[in-house]
């Protein structure tokens, strides 16, 4: 089990959402001018492509939402043999795929601090699975 795995995943996922905003956003001014001028095709084949797009890259978001889910489950399993303080460091990164700095907001505790704990978590858990 890699860690790496999910925060790739987070990020993929991250990457997909802004994507699709960015196509629904477009989409929605090309809808305007459809309104505008009903007549023209381009629009509405662009419209019709666009959409192809958004449908493409929803499935691509469901898949990668599953496949993170499937990862954390195995994730969780490793994390539960490590102790409290280590397990909250670890899902806040891993799980929750959160930058040290959001990670050490909510820990409560100095970045540092934080990799430090990660280390050690990182450490025992080579020990006993590999990575």
């Amino acid at each position: 089990m890699d860690l790496r795995t999910l925060r790739d995943r987070h990020s993929r996922i991250d990457s997909l959402k802004e994507r699709i905003e960015r196509l629904r956003s477009a989409m929605e001014i090309g809808s305007r001018q459809l309104k505008l001028a009903p007549a023209k095709t381009s629009v509405r084949n662009r419209l019709e492509e666009d959409m192809a797009k958004l449908d493409e890259l929803e499935r691509q978001l469901i898949g990668e939402i599953a496949a993170l889910e499937q990862t954390a489950q195995a994730a969780e399993r490793l994390l539960d043999r490590l102790p409290a303080q280590q397990q909250r460091i670890m899902r806040l990164r891993y799980i929750d795929g959160l930058s040290w700095p959001k990670v050490s907001r909510k820990a409560h505790y100095s970045r540092r601090h934080c990799l430090r704990i990660h280390a050690v978590a990182i450490k025992k858990m080579s020990q006993n699975v590999t990575l």
